[in-house]
């Protein structure tokens, strides 16, 4: 249970703010352009900003105050934030952050995701070829490339942080916050399953990534004009929903690979 202790004065400060409302518009589609922001894709999207809330001025006999923020609230990398408190005492805040990351547009894969971990080849693959130079280009020119298709690798993650802090005294502060984590989307992978001495039989995988953090952090601070302590606990809570994956080995040509050629190799990891 948190409790304000907020001031019981009328408050005559009058709520201000701005928003800010508008459109753009993308000519093309470019990962790299909107790799942090979410503007990828060609076409329109929305944008807003809002900063809107009651903050007393510095001589005001009321000390309580809001403030509602927002920045970016069309667009995927939108930040979302309500503080609510009385100067010198107490401070509650709300907060959500969208971090996209758009990382490769149409990137190639001659995999497919079966099920939740398990990646397979087309049938009648035929393998990639390590047995010489000669075999390898070839195999990759009949077998590799005709078999690609393409993936697009990008992840989506959203924080969202409620916290409360509070002056006990003159010289201790106690804060509490919850935080909350979850990602999702594709990346890049890399998996080797197995080697000659020289080199390793490896490939990039579209991995699918879905995770969730929780994080508890409480401290205690004890100041005054010469002195800072403080003491805190900081609990990380970690879940993923992905905790293994298999693959079907894409090479063949090499004799001492017995387990792991294709089309009977497969590799098997944990995430």
């Amino acid at each position: 249970l948190v409790k304000l202790k907020l001031s019981t004065t009328p408050d005559p400060t009058p709520i201000s703010g701005s928003i800010q409302l508008g459109i753009g518009y993308l000519n093309q589609d470019s990962y790299k352009f909107g790799e942090w922001t979410g503007l990828s894709t060609k076409g329109g999207y929305p944008l807003a900003n809002v900063t809107i809330g009651q903050i007393p001025a510095w001589d005001s006999s009321n000390p309580n105050y809001w403030v509602l923020r927002g920045e970016n609230l069309g667009l995927k990398s939108r930040t979302l934030s309500l503080q609510i408190g009385s100067f010198g005492s107490d401070n509650l805040t709300l907060s959500y952050q969208g971090i996209p990351h758009y990382e490769w547009q149409d990137a190639l894969t001659p995999y497919s995701q079966v099920g939740e971990n398990k990646f397979v080849l087309p049938s009648g693959f035929g393998g990639v070829d390590v047995s010489s130079a000669s075999a390898w280009q070839s195999s990759v020119t009949n077998n590799l490339d005709p078999n690609l298709h393409t993936v697009n690798l990008m992840t989506d993650r959203q924080i969202t942080k409620l916290q409360y802090t509070t002056k006990l005294t003159p010289h201790w502060t106690i804060m509490a916050q919850f935080r909350h984590d979850k990602k999702q989307g594709l990346l890049d992978f890399g998996s080797v399953i197995d080697g000659n001495g020289f080199s390793p039989a490896s490939v990039l995988l579209p991995l699918p990534i879905s995770y969730k953090i929780n994080r508890i952090r409480f401290q205690g601070t004890y100041h005054t004009r010469n002195l800072v302590v403080s003491l805190g606990y900081l609990g990380s809570f970690y879940h993923d929903n992905l905790t293994s994956y298999e693959w079907q080995s894409a090479f063949t040509g090499e004799s001492t690979w017995v387990n792991g050629a294709w089309p009977n190799g497969e590799g098997l990891a944990a995430t």
